[in-house]
């Protein structure tokens, strides 16, 4: 299995002096973090899609490599000022020569605890035709951490029918945990054509096309760490897990 983890963003909201991906949460850094856990649902290869944090991350993903038993490749999105569709497209050739069909694709900067992928891994399979199937959670007490102002919600009946930030009549969130086939990436040269090459912008091409679907992983701790906030709550998640 293989996973695209796109890291090339500035973080300007939670700007500590080096990429989101170094904080640390329970002995861990973000990047190990997604290293290991998505190692444990049966990820052998990685790509980590650097932009402004380009060195750091670099440095990072050596140490990672002498740790862990997993393919782990940098990979240099030099229009990382542009939108998130760029990092995603960067991955095209890596991708291709791999030879998977399928693959997850990420945020360096969110986070999901174990029993979240576990439930993912048992609901991967394509059928009626998606290209693309985004996990989402259903709003509840268990998430209510979410930053409602910043999350993008999704409209869906297993096919999604809208998504962005600020849709109304939504019935999920976006947890930023996308299983796609390698098609997606000739979608992307379509919309770089004539839209702005955004994440988004692929999930409503494809949702219009009813190529888009959901996986319902409710129930779980995860969170997009944009703010100090975020931050807080995931180091507070961890310690109430190694207290239990």
């Amino acid at each position: 299995m293989v996973c695209v983890i796109l890291a090339a963003g500035k973080n300007l909201r939670l700007n500590l002096g080096q990429p989101k991906s170094a904080l640390t949460v329970g002995g861990q850094s973000l990047m190990e973090r997604h290293i290991d856990q998505f190692q444990k649902i049966g990820v052998t290869d990685f790509a980590v899609i650097t932009g402004f944090h380009k060195p750091a991350l670099e440095e990072i993903c050596e140490d990672l490599r002498k740790k862990y038993d997993a393919n782990i490749t940098t990979i240099y999105n030099e229009k990382y000022e542009l939108e998130n569709g760029y990092s995603l497209y960067a991955a095209k050739d890596w991708v291709h020569e791999l030879g998977d069909e399928e693959f997850f694709f990420t945020m360096a900067d969110h986070y999901y605890e174990e029993a979240f992928l576990n439930d993912l891994k048992t609901k991967l399979i394509f059928d009626k035709g998606a290209y693309l199937k985004l996990a989402v959670d259903v709003p509840g007490d268990h998430n209510e951490h979410i930053d409602l102002d910043d999350v993008t919600k999704v409209d869906a009946e297993d096919y999604i029918n809208r998504i962005g930030k600020e849709i109304e009549g939504y019935n999920y969130y976006d947890t930023g945990l996308f299983y796609v086939k390698k098609d997606v990436f000739d979608v992307l040269d379509h919309i770089a054509t004539n839209q702005k090459l955004s994440i988004s912008n692929l999930v409503t091409h494809l949702s219009d096309q009813k190529k888009a679907r959901v996986i319902e992983v409710v129930g779980y701790y995860w969170n997009d760490i944009d703010t100090p906030e975020d931050f807080k709550s995931s180091q507070e998640h961890l310690a109430l897990k190694a207290s239990e």
